[in-house]
């Protein structure tokens, strides 16, 4: 009886940890999205005073970071910084 439950157990823990793995494997292609970048891009905004905006981001664990349309408005909506393409060669 102990071992029919001691082996649901490690197969249970066996399913996290592969699940866990593929979840970071996958979380600079996840990141890259829309929805990703969106999120990234509301964790920069609680850490400001005004608003950030990216237009196209591209992560990669071993390839380079790109980034596209980089805004930052001050509270009034004034532009206080533009970049239009950053490219970061080492990975995240």
């Amino acid at each position: 009886m102990m071992g029919k439950r001691r082996r649901r157990w490690l197969k249970a823990i066996l399913i996290v940890v592969i699940f866990l793995l593929l979840v970071v494997g996958l979380a600079p292609t996840l990141l890259s999205t829309n929805a990703g970048t969106s999120l990234i891009v509301s964790f920069i905004n609680k850490s400001i005073r005004g608003k950030a905006e990216i237009g196209d981001l591209l992560l990669s664990w071993f390839g380079p970071i790109k980034v596209k349309g980089v805004r930052f408005l001050d509270t009034s909506g004034m532009e206080v910084l533009k970049v239009s393409r950053l490219t970061l060669q080492i990975g995240i």
